[in-house]
């Protein structure tokens, strides 16, 4: 799509507004924010290895890290739901053994507040 008008009526993908490929203007697409961030969570991690890592970001990245740690495409991507200040806990596990690198400890879940 070129212009907002240009977007449809329906969404154009059951779980988004708009397709995986779909750029706005002036922005990415889904596509591109995970070919963004997949190697940003790897120099990341590579560099603070064995420490933990806060990130704050938008649901999108997040999904973007969903899919990279799971190697999922864009529609298991998109099935994930990130609600506002909600937490997603991904763990790297490397080791000599085949099979993927990461473990999800939960997506999606509501903080724990506390008070004095």
């Amino acid at each position: 799509y070129d212009k907002v008008d240009d977007i449809p009526d329906k969404p154009a993908h059951r779980f988004w507004f708009t397709a995986p490929h779909h750029r706005p203007p002036g922005g990415e697409s889904f596509l591109e924010l995970v070919a963004r961030v997949a190697p940003a969570i790897e120099r990341l991690t590579a560099a603070h290895a064995g420490r933990d890592i806060v990130a704050v970001a938008h649901g999108g990245p997040i999904r973007a890290a969903i899919a990279h740690a799971l190697r999922l495409d864009s529609e298991g991507a998109f099935a994930f739901v990130t609600d506002n200040l909600s937490v997603t806990r991904l763990d790297r596990v490397a080791g000599p053994e085949p099979g993927a690198d990461w473990r999800v400890h939960y997506v999606n879940r509501a903080p724990r507040w506390t008070s004095d």
